[in-house]
């Protein structure tokens, strides 16, 4: 599996505390690894079809789409504030594919 980040999902980690930030990068890395590792509690949202959240820690989650052998990775943040945005995307690839929090945390406009 690969990671796609989407403009809003990098915004929202650059935005993030360096605490979350760090706790995000781990749970990225089990996304890959194992999907469904226990801490990371993911499951499909219910009012929006194909879209899944995972958590970061009781108070964040972040949002993202399946397909084939790619994550898209849609937003990060607070619980509600992901629920609520939950703008529509294509599934397409909109940032680079491989994941390094480097790249993340980087000013790189897209």
């Amino acid at each position: 599996m690969k990671l796609i980040f989407t403009k809003p999902f990098i915004r929202d980690y650059q935005n993030l505390p360096a605490f979350i930030q760090t706790r995000a990068d781990k749970q990225l890395e089990l996304l890959l690894n194992d999907p469904n590792h226990p801490s990371l509690r993911t499951k499909k949202i219910k009012k929006e079809k194909g879209l899944w959240e995972g958590r970061i820690t009781k108070g964040f989650r972040f949002s993202f789409q399946i397909k084939e052998d790619t994550y898209l990775l849609r937003r990060i943040g607070p619980h509600d504030k992901v629920l609520k945005n939950l703008d529509s995307y294509n599934f397409c690839i909109l940032a680079n594919s491989s994941y390094h929090t480097d790249y993340l945390k980087s000013d790189t406009a897209f």
